[in-house]
């Protein structure tokens, strides 16, 4: 399998996002403060101006790729990440049962675990320790 591009992983992950969470590039770009033209040329990376002194294909600037993870409510890494539909799909069941868990230790906090009952010591005192009495017996 050939390596995707970076900019093709976000545009993948961005669209898929966008539809799981409803929002046009407009409602994504007037809630996170970009222009709708900015979100329509991440989901389309091949439609940029690659015009550049470089010569390199433009990139995504890192700033606004953080507002748009933050808009759509989900970490950098999940626009950036390259996923296949079952990879996906496994990271969602990943975070579904890590939320049930959080529910259930705020709706019942673990206790912290109780300290050890101190066991009986063997063998020669250390430094400074007194030696073990020991009791006799007169029969």
């Amino acid at each position: 399998m050939a390596k995707m591009p970076i900019n093709e992983v976000l545009a993948v992950n961005l669209a898929y996002f966008m539809k799981e969470k409803s929002f046009t590039q407009a409602s994504l770009g007037k809630k996170v403060g970009l222009a709708q033209r900015t979100v329509g040329n991440y989901l389309k990376p091949s439609l940029r101006n690659t015009e550049s002194k470089s010569g390199k294909p433009p990139s995504a600037k890192l700033t606004e790729v953080e507002k748009i993870a933050e808009g759509l409510g989900i970490e950098v890494w999940e626009l950036l990440r390259p996923l296949t539909p079952a990879e996906r799909e496994f990271y969602r069941q990943i975070e579904e049962s890590f939320d049930q868990l959080r529910k259930m230790a705020v709706a019942q906090p673990i206790p912290p675990p109780s300290p050890a009952p101190a066991k009986a010591r063997t063998g020669a005192p250390r430094r400074g320790e007194a030696e073990p009495h020991e009791e006799h017996h007169d029969r």
